[in-house]
């Protein structure tokens, strides 16, 4: 790549503006990958949880939701003195 953007001789200017955008590419790249993503992630995880923690609260929920259905007689809590039957 380097060999490309210093050539010199004939078909020099093509095989320099080939060698400046191949390097361009790459350093551009580089530095998405290294300074840009991590910041990026870093910026978005401050708003979540672990997996684990998400898990934990949507029990809890569901636990609170279920006692509350039953409560108001949502669910059936005898299931063999069905009355339909």
């Amino acid at each position: 790549m380097i060999p490309l953007i210093l050539s010199t001789g004939a078909g020099a200017e093509s095989r320099i503006a080939v060698g400046t955008v191949i390097f361009t590419g790459m350093a551009f790249a580089t530095f998405v990958t290294l300074l840009v993503i991590p910041a990026m992630y870093r910026l978005l995880s401050v708003h979540t949880h672990s997996p684990e923690y998400v898990a934990q609260q949507l029990d809890k929920e569901l636990a609170v939701e279920t006692v509350h259905r039953t409560s108001h007689g949502e669910f059936d809590t005898h299931p063999h003195d069905d009355p339909r039957k």
